[in-house]
């Protein structure tokens, strides 16, 4: 029988890798290791995003931003950020619709002065 990894996976699992002789982390999971986050973090850049002049540009910049996501060119923190800022950004470019103004009362007497 041997020792599995304490290590718990971000949906709720055990890891269930063996542990390291005399630790409760296996390889992968021990404190202090590097992790691949940590050097994927390193070689992130910047994302290019269009002028959010129109609906369009905004919609070609939440494109970009989703798929920068997929192959982790930007890190996750990041990518919600941006999108929450495109949000604002095409909230922002909906026509204002301002209360509409009564009409006034056309006047019903008439001036029968001679």
């Amino acid at each position: 029988m041997y020792v599995e990894c304490r290590h718990r996976m971000p949906n709720g699992s055990n890891c269930h890798s063996p542990a390291m002789r005399g630790m409760a982390w296996c390889y992968f999971h021990v404190p202090g290791r590097r992790s691949s986050q940590g050097r994927s973090q390193a070689r992130l850049k910047p994302l290019k995003l269009p002028a959010l002049v129109d609906r369009k540009a905004v919609q070609i910049a939440i494109t970009q931003v989703l798929n920068a996501m997929g192959p982790r060119k930007i890190s996750q923190e990041s990518a919600w950020k941006m999108l929450f800022g495109l949000r604002i950004a095409s909230d922002n470019l909906r026509p204002i619709s301002l209360p509409s103004q009564p009409k006034e009362a056309e006047s019903t007497s008439r001036d029968t002065r001679p």
